[in-house]
């Protein structure tokens, strides 16, 4: 599917409104380099924020010490062991996890806009390397706009989150509605998705 979705890109940057055909082998190896250039480059994201939620964690627990997680273990009832949580501990956490959740939106936005126009360079040479060039996709933004792209994604979202619900809601209708949702609404998804970020 993500070979298919490859091509479906490929076609709107060349203003081709045919949907693309079926090619199983092409496509298998189209998916996969589109699973490689996802995934590197959320790579670097995903390892920075796991850091950083880990580094929360650690301090929460330390916040806690020995002492206070022995008594939580020994706890007769969960309230007993909440009551045993100082209120540092809380505060560290509270205040670990909004750094956490600030660096993750930050640093998911960035990438994510790089691992779009990635996507997109791999789809118009069909060239591994060619998502790979730093310089040419920052190029690239920058004459699109990185405030337009932002929108752009932003709106797409929506979009896309509306069709899922109104999909969503459809399948609850039993048989017909899940092979509607499931099916024909997945499908559409991902076609009209990949088509606007083409």
């Amino acid at each position: 599917i993500l070979g298919f979705t490859l091509n479906v890109i490929k076609n709107a940057i060349n203003l081709d409104d045919d949907i693309p055909d079926f090619d199983w082998r092409k496509n298998i190896v189209d998916g996969l380099k589109y699973f490689v250039v996802v995934f590197v480059y959320y790579l670097i994201p995903s390892i920075v924020v796991t850091i950083i939620g880990i580094a929360s964690l650690s301090s929460f627990f330390m916040a806690i010490g020995k002492k206070g997680l022995e008594t939580i273990s020994n706890a007769a009832s969960p309230e007993v062991a909440m009551n045993a949580i100082p209120t540092a501990a809380w505060s560290n956490l509270a205040a670990g996890l909004a750094i956490t959740a600030i660096v993750a939106i930050i640093l998911f936005l960035i990438f994510g806009i790089f691992a779009t126009v990635a996507v997109c360079r791999l789809a118009k040479y069909d060239s591994l390397d060619e998502a790979f060039h730093i310089g040419d996709i920052m190029d690239d933004i920058k004459e699109i706009g990185i405030l337009r792209i932002i929108g752009f994604l932003i709106i797409l979202i929506i979009i896309v989150a509306i069709i899922g619900f109104v999909i969503g809601l459809l399948s609850v209708i039993p048989y017909v509605g899940i092979i509607i949702g499931y099916l024909v609404g997945s499908s559409f998804i991902a076609l009209f998705y990949n088509r606007a970020v083409g």
